[in-house]
């Protein structure tokens, strides 16, 4: 999923999922957000 709130503006990010995310597990915890919607391409495999 998204690693941020904001993939048009990177100075208009208010939440950072990805660091958020990280940090809960290092501390031993669940991230609050576990699933995010991505952006982007889609990967086509051949």
């Amino acid at each position: 999923g998204a690693p941020d709130d904001n993939y048009e503006d990177p100075t208009a990010v208010t939440r950072h999922h990805l660091r958020e995310a990280v940090g809960a597990l290092l501390a031993g915890r669940r991230p609050e957000i576990t699933e995010t919607r991505p952006v982007g391409c889609t990967i086509k495999w051949k």
